[in-house]
C-alpha cells in the first residue's frame, strides 16, 4: 500500500515539475544534476481522520521533501514550485517546522531548505453487518475549550516561532512575535494536557492543567541554554540510589523519573533560582511523597544531590 502512495506522489511531482522524476532515497549532496528527494521519514497516526465506521488507526505518511542542484537558485526554484503546488492540493498537508539538526547529520549533509509533506494512507475495510438500531442512544459530548499560552525563554524573553502541540490529538500552533499561542478545539477532559514544545532544535514536554485565557495565558518557560541535573539518594549509610522515583517541578509544569542510578534530568531550566521538587516514591507500604527545595541546577559532572529518609515498612 505504501508503494502505491510512493508511485502516486512521484507521478504528481513529475507532473508539477514537467517530467523531472523524484528519488525516494535520502537526500544527498548535489551531483551535477537537478534532483528532488521524497524521503519517507515516518508513519504516524492521524486522529482527525478517524470515525466510527473505520479502523481505530488512520495512518499518514510524512515525507521529507528536498531539492538539490549545483546552482542553489535552481534547487530553490524546484522546492518553491513543489511547495506552492502542495499547498493548493487538498490531498496533501504541508508542515513547515524546522528539521532537527540530527536528521541532517544522519544524512551526512548540510541543512537545506525543505518541508514535510503529509499524505494519508487510505485503508478501506468492508463494513460489518450489524443489527438495526431501533432505540435512540444517549450521547454525552465532551466540552471543547481553547488554550491560551505564552512561551518565555531566558530572562522571560518571548520565544517566537516555537511549535506547541498536543501530540495525541494532532493539535498544534506556532508562537507569534510576543511568544503567544492559541490551541483551538481542545477537549476539556482529561484536565491535565501533555504539550510538546519544539523551538530552535530543542524539544520539551510539559504537563499543563490550566487552559488560560486571552488576558491571562498559561506561562510556559523554556530556558534554551541550561538544564537541571539531579541525583536522589537514601539518607542511609552508605546512601543508595532511589530508582524510578517520579519527580515533579510544578513551577515549570515538568515531570521526570530517576534512572537506575538515581539520576534525573530536566531540560530548559533557568539557573540561580530556587525550585521546589516533589518526589513520589513507590514503596511496599504505599507511596511516599516528599517536597525538597533546591537552589542550584547542578550539572552532568556534579548533579544536585537530594537525600530522602524512606519510611519504614
Amino acid at each position: 500500500m505504501i508503494d502505491q502512495v510512493d508511485d502516486s506522489l512521484s507521478n504528481w511531482v513529475e507532473t508539477v515539475l514537467g517530467g523531472l522524476k523524484p528519488s525516494l532515497s535520502a537526500p544527498t549532496e548535489a551531483n551535477g544534476t537537478l534532483a528532488v528527494n521524497l524521503y519517507l521519514l515516518e508513519l504516524v497516526d492521524d486522529p482527525l481522520r478517524r470515525n466510527t465506521s473505520r479502523p481505530p488507526l488512520q495512518p499518514s505518511l510524512r515525507y521529507l521533501v528536498t531539492s538539490s542542484a549545483d546552482e542553489p537558485k535552481d534547487a530553490h526554484r524546484l522546492l518553491g514550485t513543489l511547495l506552492m503546488a502542495a499547498l493548493d492540493n487538498p490531498n496533501y498537508e504541508v508542515e513547515l517546522e524546522p528539521i532537527p539538526q540530527n536528521t541532517w547529520s544522519a544524512f551526512k549533509i548540510a541543512p537545506r531548505p525543505s518541508f514535510i509533506l503529509r499524505v494519508p494512507l487510505e485503508r478501506e475495510r468492508p463494513l460489518s453487518n450489524v443489527p438495526l438500531v431501533t432505540e435512540g442512544a444517549a450521547m454525552q459530548g465532551v466540552p471543547m475549550l481553547d488554550m491560551y499560552g505564552v512561551l518565555l525563554g531566558p530572562n522571560d524573553v518571548p520565544l517566537a516561532n516555537g511549535r506547541i502541540e498536543i501530540p495525541n490529538l494532532y493539535r498544534y500552533a506556532y508562537t507569534d512575535s510576543k511568544g503567544r499561542f492559541q490551541l483551538n478545539g481542545v477537549p476539556a477532559a482529561p484536565r491535565v494536557k501533555t504539550l510538546r514544545i519544539l523551538v530552535r532544535n530543542r524539544e520539551l514536554t510539559v504537563h499543563v492543567a490550566e487552559t488560560g485565557s486571552s488576558d491571562q495565558p498559561v506561562r510556559l518557560r523554556f530556558d534554551l541554554f541550561h538544564d537541571f541535573d539531579g541525583l536522589v539518594l537514601t539518607d542511609a549509610v552508605p546512601p543508595q540510589p532511589i530508582s524510578n522515583a517520579r519527580i515533579d517541578l510544578p513551577a515549570l509544569h515538568r515531570t521526570t523519573f530517576s534512572d537506575d542510578r538515581g539520576r534525573f534530568h530536566f531540560i530548559g531550566v533557568a539557573p540561580d533560582q530556587t525550585y521546589n521538587l516533589e518526589f513520589i516514591i513507590d514503596m511496599a507500604s504505599g507511596q511516599q511523597r516528599v517536597t525538597v527545595s533546591v537552589s542550584n541546577t547542578g550539572s552532568k559532572e556534579k548533579p544536585v544531590e537530594v537525600r530522602i529518609a524512606l519510611n519504614s515498612p
